[in-house]
């Protein structure tokens, strides 16, 4: 093996990696850390097509800006991973390390110690600055492994150096110091392989959670949608058979939301449901779910609760709204609310279905009441929640 071969591999490995880094940029257009992972490739794609020009020729020759080129692209390597976890880009540090490496080795030309120490230094010490990051989140997907090589090449380019002073003071022969010198170079090309692919874990881990967020989360309000709340319904009915207790479920409509859209228009309307969905998520207990199921439509289950409850807190939610309208615009529009309660009871409902069914009775049963308030089933006795306990049930949440 020689330099020309091990080049060649260097070539190739940053052509393929920052064509893998551009495509994910590309269609992931967000992807600030995926951009930079693309420019550190490139750059020390730049800087082996410089080195494989000449070996060394004066104070700016090819190894030494070659080199250099290559310092930047471990420099952006580690901003790519702030990146990634949400960190600012240390740009000044990218360029200004890299900067003084530059003017070292320029300094130090005649010196081979100083300037592989240079090298030495500029490459393992942003591979350092990436180890605190990845030991954070070694709980996901890739960052083991990638933490792993990038220790793995830490210890290659020091081992690198030191075989070089041992050489350089008699110590280690031609033949050994070359073969710690192309088998630590051929750990640090690998390790930058496996680094890239731990860090290619880390956005396939996070592209998958966001598609599973978009799946489950309404995209206007925020809240769950109607498949998160079907699973949790099935999770709480399976939990209220085992256990033998019950649960409630609260469905509400918005009074008169056609009107509203027609009247202010239909982005007066998406205000409505966001303002609807700030209010009452600041009001439901911890542990109970609010969900749009769609359009005007949205529901509450509410955990280990029966039915004197559950009608506080309905009732609760109706005054709420009653007395905050929305401001849109210099206009005031009154948000009312009719809610329809069902309590699950194993004895009464087979399906999830059927409670459902029951609450949507009660919704209706309280539109044709007038809207503005809460109703049960008719089957079921109605209960009126006292205003004291109206003003004290959602205190704990």
């Amino acid at each position: 093996m020689d330099l020309f071969t091990l080049y060649t591999v260097v070539l190739f490995k940053g052509l393929a990696l920052s064509l893998l880094w551009c495509a994910i940029w590309r269609l992931y257009g967000q992807s600030a850390a995926a951009r930079h992972w693309m420019l550190s490739n490139l750059a020390a794609l730049a800087g082996g097509l410089i080195m494989a020009l000449e070996t060394r020729s004066g104070p700016l020759s090819p190894a030494i800006l070659g080199n250099t080129l290559v310092i930047v692209g471990f420099f952006l390597n580690w901003a790519g991973l702030r990146r990634f976890f949400g960190r600012p880009a240390p740009w000044i540090a990218s360029l200004l390390a890299p900067s003084l490496a530059l003017c070292v080795l320029i300094a130090f030309d005649d010196s081979r110690l100083v300037r592989n120490l240079v090298y030495a230094l500029g490459q393992s010490i942003p591979l350092v600055l990436c180890l605190p990051l990845l030991v954070g989140a070694r709980r996901h997907t890739g960052a083991p492994l990638a933490l792993v090589s990038i220790l793995a090449a830490i210890a290659a380019i020091m081992l690198r150096y030191g075989g070089l002073v041992m050489h350089n003071a008699g110590q280690l022969s031609d033949e050994s110091y070359n073969v710690v010198l192309f088998g630590t170079l051929l750990v640090t090309i690998f390790g930058g392989f496996v680094w890239n692919f731990g860090f290619l874990l880390l956005v396939i881990e996070r592209l998958h959670s966001e598609a599973h967020s978009l799946a489950v989360v309404d995209e206007l309000t925020g809240l769950p949608n109607r498949r998160m709340f079907t699973a949790r319904m099935e999770a709480e009915k399976e939990l209220s058979e085992r256990e033998g207790r019950g649960f409630a479920l609260l469905l509400i409509d918005v009074d008169r939301f056609k009107g509203i859209n027609d009247e202010y228009g239909h982005a007066a309307g998406d205000a409505c449901l966001t303002h609807f969905s700030r209010l009452v998520a600041g009001r439901v207990r911890k542990g109970d779910l609010l969900a749009r199921l769609g359009g005007d439509e949205f529901c509450v289950l509410l955990s280990d609760t029966g039915l004197e409850p559950a009608a506080v807190i309905a009732g609760e939610i109706v005054e709420l709204m009653d007395r905050n309208p929305l401001f849109y615009y210099g206009t005031t529009i009154p948000v009312t609310l009719s809610i329809g309660i069902a309590i699950w009871q194993p004895k009464r409902h087979a399906t999830i279905a059927e409670l459902v069914e029951e609450a949507d009775s009660a919704l209706y049963l309280a539109k044709r009441r007038g809207r503005n308030r809460y109703a049960l089933p008719e089957a079921v006795p109605q209960f009126v929640a006292p205003p004291s306990a109206l003003r004290t049930v959602l205190r704990d949440r």
